[in-house]
């Protein structure tokens, strides 16, 4: 079926969020008295959940993590992205050539999610179709999310494109019958998933072109 809509994940994908968050979180657990490299391996699994995150931290330090923990994390996560956040590369490109219905399809709350776009000037791109897992409390791999952002748009899930960069993401692509692209450093291991590999943002839409002329 051709392509009629991308559904894009957030953070790795459209914005280069990753490395000051888990930057800002290894700070504040190194804070906690756990060590930088154990610290780097408690936080190492992408785009798991934050409750998940800080579980695997307080079971390593066998005690519960201050009670304003996640709260003070999310604060600071904040500041740092509207200072310091830049869109992935080739993104601005992308989004101004491709002429289908996009939509925003995140794991993160809402409001990082409108932090993220606006502090680098991508919001204008998706208008009102802006999804949040926790509006729906169903994460990815989960695959209500994309099923959910699919219908908003009007979209038979069969003729959406997701752009993932994680298993979890790629995972709940594939699960709602949806053509998938694994973007970034994962695409390889993502590719044996059943994905399409993508190694520049601004390749999107010749990729979607060139499955629209092997789809004729």
């Amino acid at each position: 079926m051709k392509i009629q809509a991308v559904l894009f994940d957030c953070d790795g994908v459209l914005v280069d969020s990753e490395p000051l968050s888990k930057g800002l979180l290894l700070t504040m657990i190194t804070e906690l008295g756990i060590e930088h490299d154990l610290g780097q391996r408690l936080i190492s699994v992408s785009s798991q959940r934050m409750s998940d995150c800080l579980d695997n931290v307080a079971e390593w330090l066998q005690r519960p993590l201050p009670g304003d923990f996640l709260e003070q994390f999310r604060q600071r996560e904040y500041v740092l992205l509207r200072q310091q956040l830049q869109p992935i590369p080739g993104i601005h490109s992308a989004l101004q050539r491709l002429t289908l219905p996009r939509a925003v399809a995140s794991n993160g709350s809402m409001e990082k999610i409108l932090i993220n776009l606006d502090s680098t000037g991508l919001r204008h791109h998706f208008g009102e179709h802006l999804y949040s897992a926790y509006d729906l409390d169903r994460h990815k791999p989960d695959p209500a999310l994309y099923l959910h952002a699919a219908a908003q748009l009007g979209i038979e899930p069969a003729a959406c494109l997701v752009v993932e960069d994680s298993p979890f993401g790629a995972e709940a692509g594939l699960r709602a019958g949806m053509t998938v692209v694994g973007y970034g450093e994962q695409r390889f291991s993502l590719q044996q998933m059943g994905t399409l590999p993508l190694a520049d943002m601004a390749q999107l839409p010749d990729l979607i072109n060139a499955l629209a002329t092997d789809n004729q």
